[in-house]
């Protein structure tokens, strides 16, 4: 192969279509200089990083690829071993476990059920503020200080959020019950 090649010419060298190869470069992190790519060292990324499938043209070429002598550079020293994907494997196995486990013993809870108790808390919380606020408007009418409308208001959502939060603290007393 050459050194210097264009990306179309080395996309047919490895047997790729060229989308394959623009998006090869982009999932790769191939260089590419002026519309060039180094041969040696895109093929060598490009092969540490993506798995043949078997029905490809690539797939045709590898059993010939395997058979000549190991003329290509070792695989870059970033790229992933067989080694590093049985580890990261078996702790994603590991996780997966614990988190069965953590569920079956009631230690975690489903996420669309916490996602409508919270939509539907804050919801009640919204109207209860706007409740206290049409509640305290007529007697904001007679008040001619800015002080006293502010205290007014105050109390007001004071006495809301209070209602609001007895009212949580029950319904978390009575979720938490067996």
């Amino acid at each position: 192969m050459a050194a210097d090649m264009t990306i179309s010419d080395w996309a047919r060298s490895v047997g790729i279509s060229r989308q394959s190869a623009h998006e090869a470069i982009k999932r790769c992190a191939i260089p590419v200089t002026d519309g060039r790519v180094d041969a040696l060292v895109a093929t060598t990324l490009y092969r540490a990083r993506t798995r043949i499938r078997s029905n490809t043209r690539q797939a045709e070429a590898a059993p010939a690829a395997a058979a000549a002598p190991a003329s290509s550079p070792p695989a870059s020293p970033g790229a992933p071993t067989a080694a590093d994907h049985d580890l990261r494997r078996k702790a994603a196995e590991a996780d997966m476990a614990e988190l069965e486990a953590r569920r079956k013993a009631g230690a975690l809870m489903a996420v669309d059920p916490a996602e409508r108790a919270a939509f539907e808390a804050f919801r009640e919380l919204r109207d209860a503020t706007f409740s206290a606020i049409r509640s305290a408007s007529p007697q904001v009418l007679g008040l001619t200080e800015v002080r006293e409308v502010q205290h007014l208001l105050e109390d007001a959502l004071r006495a809301a959020y209070a209602d609001f939060e007895a009212r949580m603290q029950h319904r978390l007393a009575e979720a938490a019950k067996p």
